[in-house]
């Protein structure tokens, strides 16, 4: 059992780390490009007229991905409780950096409507408030003990801030199928489809792990 434990310990992290491989990979060339770096993904005139959001999104998006993923090993919460409790601190405070310097370039940015419709400006401000009091609940949860508000609030908020991952992966099958990028509406429906397929998956982890 303890094989098989380590095994799925494994793919569960794999999974998490391939899915923020993307999103993290971008945001820190990007980083590097506010820095002085010479470019190397497209020019986005948003973050050269105004880093400052995107940078603080980055340097809370990455660690939250990333160490979020090591947050739901069973093992780390049993053998090294203190390691736990630690990257916890971490995951929250950086977590909400994710979710308020989101709904910063969300409603800052002057993004043209091919890549932000109404229905993504709304989608996007709602699920990074959602994020917020997710993480905020999940801190206040655990402080009184209430240990499975907690799991399934710290969840419910990893599985909002990995939508960047899920929207990658759709983003890159639509290009392989169309040979073009989705723009207007059809965009605006692949990136909540998103957000709706890792809610959709937090919401059954939750309910098999409360049986």
């Amino acid at each position: 059992m303890g094989v098989l434990k380590n095994k799925k310990e494994l793919a569960i992290l794999s999974s998490l780390i391939v899915l923020s491989f993307i999103p993290v990979v971008g945001g820190t060339f990007r980083v590097f490009e506010i820095f002085g770096s010479p470019a190397v993904l497209p020019v986005n005139p948003r973050i050269s007229n105004d880093p400052l959001p995107a940078l603080l999104h980055v340097f809370g998006a990455v660690p939250f991905c990333i160490l979020g993923a090591f947050q739901f090993l069973p093992s780390i919460r049993q053998y090294t409780p203190e390691r736990h409790r630690f990257n916890g601190r971490i995951v929250a405070l950086t977590g909400i950096l994710s979710a308020v310097s989101g709904l910063w370039m969300t409603h800052y940015y002057a993004l043209p409507i091919g890549l932000q419709g109404s229905l993504l400006y709304i989608v996007r401000m709602v699920l990074g408030i959602a994020m917020a009091v997710f993480i905020v609940r999940g801190v206040v949860a655990i402080k009184n003990r209430y240990i499975p508000i907690h799991s399934a609030s710290m969840l419910r908020a990893y599985a909002i801030g990995q939508g960047a991952g899920t929207q990658a992966l759709i983003g890159v099958t639509w290009i392989v199928l169309f040979r073009e990028e989705a723009t207007g509406i059809t965009r605006d429906v692949m990136m909540t489809s998103a957000w709706i397929i890792n809610l959709a998956i937090a919401e059954w982890v939750i309910r098999k792990t409360s049986r």
